[in-house]
Parts: structure tokens; C-alpha cells; sequence
């Protein structure tokens, strides 16, 4: 490849973001902005490589034979919406503007994604759509790889289905193949690499980082995210200032459940994140791009890999430097290891407090803040109890059911905003520059105040903003269908709720989740070979049978004991069933003790080591049971469940060997997190049980000690 050219083009030295001066040529296009542009032959393709702004190289495919109709002018458009999109992944949505306030802070921030996702989606369906005639596969990767990172692909599927009849809906009299489908248009980008003819060529011209991205996104596509990740693991090993890849890596890894892998992924990038930023101090005019995220990731990694002193110090790091872009995944960092270390009260005031929650208030990417807002709600319930239930309660309300209750079909996507309502900078601080240079540093002296006026003022999230077909897209991709994540927080935090007294078995939220699972399970399966479409997200897979009808059962009974313990632990409690508990007043049934205490013995399961508690037990119409190993999950996902599921099962059995199973959790609990005081109230009414009262009131007095609130178990 050699630098193309051109009359208007001079040659300049600079400091890229690996940190190396290299020779570039400056472009000058119709926007004024700057990129480096190569240019490469073969035989029977063309193409044009541009750098995005984290300096990644971008290449654009065209046959030789035919008019490349999408100018330099198209390309410079398409790359700006690259940036715009990958920063918005990065940050969680903290860089996307413009969302409507119509409905709330929180729709508010998903619209905003929303934008940036409709644009880049219409800027890569015009270049690997069926009749673009070229190709650039990083905007198809970048497009569709972090929604399927987390949802699998019949999620997308269901979403495709969801735009199809939309655009029925609305009588577009289009071609449908002028629809913007996701998963065709993914799909379209991998058979690059396998195909004949002209397209054979297109591995010749990409980078090795662009083919590396196809090829994750190809397993991706088959639902095989662990060798995705191994995909991802490699990219940063040979691109470590690959920021989009860190981030995918990181979704992935929590889908599998794989902290060590969140752990490598982080510590594989963070001396080269380190260098960069130490020689970036240099020099005063260029900020290393995009190091605050990057650094905000890294700790993110050791958070979830247990190195919490260093997560801090990093996550606090990166917040000083620049939370406009760190917030949301330093606060999840933070948030992490607070757990981890039983820091309730901190952990609060992280997520809870007003403070705290501007960090991550706009972090509308696959509803992010939502998900924080859960692990808030849950901190408070730790640390105040039955008593802090009404604050815990309102978030489930305001972050979860108002997005379960009313069907995304059935809201209307708000207006966008004539400015911005959140920016990163103060009016008058940004001296002339982008979006992209006020957050992250690079001077551009070639734009005049009044483009860059122009450009802070309007950030179009598409090139016609008239275009029914992107509208419908964009309303589409503010109000997403539930996603596996989604359902997950929310069972969480309502299964906890329960647990700790706040809301009956008999509530109605429990009807209006089990009524949410149920629909995207469905969805999930048309169309699709696998009987259990979410076999790849362990966790999600599990808790889909909490809620699950009787005639569900033999669906899952031979999968895992610990999915079956769900079921158990569902029925029994009648979660979102009609079901008439037993009063508790009255002696619980032989029979009933035994249930629970088998639904003690099957979620005991979940923790590595104590696969001995199932070893009595046999699933009805089981051959063999795939459990050789834990469930794949993180601690801060699992401690609902093992912590106070398991407690809440044995107090009920009050037989001897499930009180000391719990006893166990719990002395493991108060020793790992001593200052946790719902794990110190959890172990006092254990050892009440187990009639060893002195222990039992010291473990009460502790709980006073480090919190306050009415207990319930």
C-alpha cells in the first residue's frame, strides 16, 4: 500500500496512537477533515483505507471494473459515524447526544444510542448492502457485533422480524431490499472470506485486525462466544490500542461467565494503556485518544478478576481524568470490587446517590444504566434491609417495569433535541473543537469556529432525517424488545426484593417478568435449530426456569441441577403462579421439608466445589446430568441466588444438613465481606436455627454495627 496522492494533500509528521511518528497525508475533504488515506490494487479489487479516530485502519473495497459511487465525500461521512458509534460503545453511551427527554433520563439515554446506532446501520447498509457494489466490513462489525456479544443472534433475528413488520406497518412501498436488515447484512461480511470471484480478493486488502474482526463476528453469528473471545484475546494481543475490541472482549467474557477471562483481556492491554498515557503527558496538545475509557475498562477487568486494590486506584484514576467518557464503566468497576469486598455503604452511595448517579445516568447503550441502577437498588438492600426497601423498590419501578409493562410497539420514539442537552465541556470551553477533540484531546486548527458550531449544534443521528424507514429504525432501537440481559437484572433484583420482604411471592411484577420471559423465549425460537437458544449466556439460561409453566419442565430437567433448583425453588415459592402458599404459622409438611431441602442440595450446584450436595439426587427421566462444572457466572450475579436463596431454602427446611450447608455460605459470606451487614443478619438467623444462640447474637450485633434497617429472612 502506498499513500495515495493528490494535488490538495501535504505530507506531515505526527504522533499516532500507537505512539510512533509516522508520515501521513492529510485529505482534505468536503467536512474539512483530516484522515490518512491509503490506496491498494489487485488484479480485481480496489481499495481505500482510512483511519478512524482511535487510528485504526478502515478499508474500503471496490472492484476495479466498476465506478466507486461512494465518493471520498460518503466515506468521510461513514467514518465519522464509525467514530461516533465505536466512542458510544466504549463509553456505554456517555459520547451520544440528542436523545429525546420526552420519557424520562432513561429513554432519554437510549435514544441517544439510538441515533448514533440508526446512523451507523444506514451508513453500512450502504456500503455491504446487496446493491452498494463495495464493501467495508468494520462498519458491519462495529454495527452488529456488540448487540450480539450480549443477545445472541436469534435475538437479532427477532429484531430483524420486528423492522420487516414495521416496515409493513408503515406501507413503505420500497424494495425490500432497501430494508436495513442486521443479521443479512453480518452475515453478508463474513462470506467475504469464503467467497469466490472478486470477493476472494477482499482478505488480500483488509488488515489483519479487519479479518480477525470477521472471524469473531463469525462465531458470533453462530452463537459460539467462547471462541469469539479467543478471537477477541487475539486481536489485543497483536493491537493492544484496539479499545472496541477490549470492550467486546469484556461483554463476552460476562455473557460466559469467564472472569479470569475479563482478568486477561484487561491485563493483556494495561502496561501498553499505561506507556501511551506516560508518554502522552508530554505533550500537552496530544491527548493519548480515548485513554480514560480504555483505562476505565482495565480496571473493570481487575475488578471482576479480584485484584481490587488496583481497580480502584485506576477506576478513581480515570475518573479524575475525564468521567464525561469513563463514568459508567469506572462506577461498574468501583461498584465490582465494592461488592467484592462487602463495602456496602460505599457501594450505595456509588449507584444510589446523586452523585454517583450522573456518572452513569446516560450510559444508554443496551440499557447499561439500568443494569447499574439494579446492582444500586440490591447495595441498598444490603445495607438497610427490609427498611430500604421502598428506595429499592422505586428503582425496579422506574428502571425495569415501566419497560416490561408497555410494549415497545406501542411507544412513540421522543423528538430529538435541538441542542445538547448534557455536554461534555461548559459552553465556551470547547475552543473551536468536535465532539471527538473536546473529549479526547486532538487539535484540529483547520475547522472554523462556525463549522465547529455547526457540528456541536446539530449532530444529524442520519443523513435525512425525513427518512420514515430510519425513523422506524431508530424508534425501533430506542425501545429494544427485553433482552436476556435485561430479564436477568431484573429477576435478580425482583427475587431479592422478595427475599428480603419487600414484595409478596403473589405480586404482580412476578406476572408481568414471567409474561416477559415467555415472549423472548418464543421469539428466540423461531427460527432456530437450538431448543435452548440461550445455551450460550449460562446465567440467563438458568434463570429463564424460575418462572417456567409445569409443562416447561422436560425442557430442561436433564440440563443442570441447578437449573432445576430454579424451577424448584420457583414452584414452591409460587412466582408467578396462582399457587396457595402454605401459612407459615403452621408446621411445614414432611413432604415440603423435603423439597426445600432438595432445592437447597440443587442450587448448592452453582458453587465450584460443592457438586457433592447433588450427589444423592436424580433428575426424573435424566440420563446424565452435564454438570462437571460450576455454573458460569460472575459473584456479584450470583450472590441473589447462592447467598440468599440457599440461606431462605434451609431456614424453611430447618433440616440439619441444609442449615449447615448454609451455615457454610454464610461464614464464607462474613468472612470474604465482614462488613456486609445482610451477610452478618443472614448468619445470626442460621445459627438461631442451628440453636447456638450466643454466636447468633454476636453475629446481630455486627450487623448493627456496620448497618442499620429491619431485617427479614
Amino acid at each position: 500500500r502506498v499513500f495515495s496522492r493528490s494535488s490538495r494533500s501535504k505530507c506531515t509528521s505526527r504522533i499516532g496512537i500507537h505512539g510512533k511518528k509516522e508520515l501521513s497525508y492529510d485529505v482534505h475533504v468536503n467536512s474539512n477533515r483530516k484522515i490518512r488515506c491509503l490506496s491498494s490494487t489487485t488484479s480485481a479489487a480496489s481499495s481505500t483505507c482510512l483511519e478512524d479516530f482511535f487510528g485504526e485502519s478502515i478499508t474500503f473495497i471496490h472492484p476495479v471494473t466498476s465506478i466507486d459511487h461512494n465518493d471520498r465525500s460518503s466515506k468521510n461521512e461513514a467514518i465519522e459515524a464509525l467514530d461516533s458509534f465505536q466512542l458510544g460503545i466504549i463509553t456505554r453511551g456517555k459520547t451520544c447526544f440528542e436523545g429525546g427527554d420526552s420519557e424520562g433520563d432513561s429513554i432519554q439515554a437510549s435514544h441517544s444510542v439510538a441515533i448514533a446506532w440508526a446512523n451507523i446501520l444506514s451508513q453500512a447498509f450502504a456500503f455491504n448492502g446487496p446493491d452498494s457494489g463495495s464493501f467495508c466490513p468494520m462498519l458491519t462489525v462495529a454495527a452488529v457485533a456488540p448487540l450480539i456479544c450480549q443477545t445472541g443472534v436469534d435475538y437479532v433475528r427477532y429484531l430483524d422480524r420486528c423492522l420487516m413488520a414495521s416496515s409493513k406497518s408503515n406501507n413503505f412501498n420500497n424494495s425490500s431490499k432497501t430494508d436495513i436488515l442486521i443479521l443479512p447484512m453480518a452475515q453478508r461480511a463474513v462470506q467475504q472470506l469464503h467467497s469466490k470471484g472478486i470477493a476472494a480478493q477482499t482478505p488480500n486488502l483488509l488488515s489483519n485486525r479487519e479479518i480477525l474482526h470477521l472471524k469473531a463476528l463469525n462465531e458470533l453469528l453462530h452463537n459460539r462466544h467462547q471462541d469469539a473471545l479467543s478471537k477477541y484475546l487475539h486481536i489485543l494481543s497483536l493491537h493492544p490500542g484496539d479499545v472496541l475490541a477490549l470492550a467486546l472482549a469484556m461483554d463476552v467474557a460476562y455473557v460466559v461467565g469467564k472472569p479470569v477471562m475479563a482478568l486477561r483481556a484487561a491485563t493483556a492491554v494495561s502496561r501498553y494503556i499505561e506507556e501511551r498515557r506516560q508518554r502522552g503527558a508530554s505533550f500537552s496538545s496530544l491527548f493519548i485518544s480515548g485513554y480514560n475509557a480504555a483505562s476505565a475498562w482495565v480496571s473493570l477487568g481487575l475488578a471482576l478478576g479480584g485484584k481490587y486494590r488496583d481497580a480502584e486506584s485506576l477506576a478513581q484514576m480515570a475518573l479524575g481524568g475525564d468521567s464525561s467518557s469513563s463514568g459508567g464503566i469506572a462506577a461498574a468497576a468501583l461498584s465490582v470490587l465494592y461488592d467484592g469486598e462487602g463495602r456496602i455503604t460505599e457501594g450505595a452511595s456509588l449507584l444510589v446517590g446523586f452523585d454517583g448517579i450522573q456518572r452513569y445516568k446516560d450510559c444508554g447503550w443496551l440499557a447499561y444504566d439500568v443494569k447499574l441502577a439494579g446492582w444500586g437498588a440490591r447495595f441498598v438492600l444490603d445495607r438497610d434491609g427490609e427498611s430500604g426497601g421502598n428506595l429499592a423498590l422505586r428503582i425496579y419501578d422506574d428502571y425495569f417495569a415501566d419497560r416490561l409493562t408497555l410494549p415497545a410497539a406501542q411507544r412513540t420514539c421522543p423528538h430529538k433535541t435541538q441542542g445538547f442537552v448534557r455536554r461534555a465541556v461548559k459552553a465556551g470551553e470547547s475552543g473551536g473543537k468536535t465532539i471527538l477533540q473536546t473529549l479526547f484531546g486532538f487539535e484540529d486548527k483547520t475547522k472554523s469556529a462556525q463549522q465547529e458550531s455547526d457540528i456541536i449544534s446539530t449532530n444529524k443521528g442520519y443523513k435525512d432525517p425525513q427518512s420514515h424507514k430510519i425513523i422506524a429504525l431508530e424508534s425501533l432501537l430506542t425501545f429494544l424488545p427485553p433482552t436476556p440481559q435485561f430479564l436477568t437484572d431484573a429477576t435478580l433484583l425482583l427475587l431479592r426484593l422478595t427475599l428480603a420482604g419487600v414484595v409478596s411471592e403473589n405480586d404482580e411484577r412476578w406476572n408481568t417478568l414471567k409474561d416477559g420471559w415467555k415472549s423472548i423465549l418464543s421469539e428466540l425460537q423461531k427460527d432456530s435449530s437450538c431448543v435452548q437458544p440461550l445455551h450460550f449466556f449460562p446465567l440467563a439460561d438458568a434463570l429463564s426456569a424460575l418462572l417456567a409453566d409445569a409443562n416447561e419442565h422436560d425442557n430442561f430437567a436433564a440440563t443442570s441441577y441447578f437449573k432445576q433448583g430454579l424451577f424448584e425453588l420457583g414452584k414452591l415459592m409460587s412466582l408467578g403462579r396462582n399457587a396457595t402458599k402454605e401459612s407459615k404459622s403452621q408446621p411445614l409438611p414432611a413432604q415440603k421439608q423435603e423439597e426445600w431441602s432438595r432445592v437447597v442440595s440443587l442450587l448448592s450446584s452453582a458453587v465450584e466445589g460443592r457438586e457433592w450436595a447433588t450427589s444423592r439426587i436424580r433428575l426424573a427421566g435424566s440420563g446424565s446430568i452435564n454438570n462437571t462444572n460450576h455454573l458460569a457466572a460472575f459473584d456479584q450475579d450470583l450472590r441473589p441466588i447462592v447467598d440468599h436463596a440457599i440461606c431462605h431454602a434451609a431456614v424453611i427446611a430447618k433440616t440439619y444438613e441444609s442449615l449447615n450447608i448454609a451455615r457454610s455460605i454464610c461464614s464464607e459470606s462474613v468472612t470474604l465481606r465482614p462488613n456486609c451487614p445482610e451477610s452478618w443478619w443472614r448468619y445470626s438467623i442460621v445459627l438461631d436455627e442451628l440453636g447456638d444462640s450466643v454466636a447468633a447474637q454476636n453475629a446481630r450485633m455486627a450487623c448493627k454495627t456496620f448497618g442499620s434497617g429491619v431485617r427479614n429472612l
